[in-house]
């Protein structure tokens, strides 16, 4: 585990952790599989940092956004006659 995962801890990302660990204490305690799940699964963003629910809001990397750039400008050049009712 790098150094990373313990830096830029805030409010929500508290909040994930102890989600986590009351979900697993209860997976523990009632031996159930779904709690369980949910836990290790907010543990896990928690810890590493992982998930828009972590970091509030959720970034889409450059490529997505230069294949969506692309996407537009075809979507500009669209050429269409109309059709009229008699």
């Amino acid at each position: 585990m790098s150094l990373n995962n313990f830096r830029n801890w805030h409010f929500s990302r508290w909040i994930v952790l102890l989600a986590g660990l009351f979900f697993s204490g209860q997976a523990i305690y009632f031996l159930d599989a779904v709690p369980a799940l949910l836990g290790l699964f907010l543990l896990y963003q928690s810890i590493t940092g992982k998930g828009c629910l972590v970091y509030g809001s959720c970034i889409a990397n450059m490529e997505t956004e230069e294949i969506q750039n692309k996407d537009d400008r075809k979507l500009k050049n669209i050429e269409y006659s109309t059709i009229e009712e008699n």
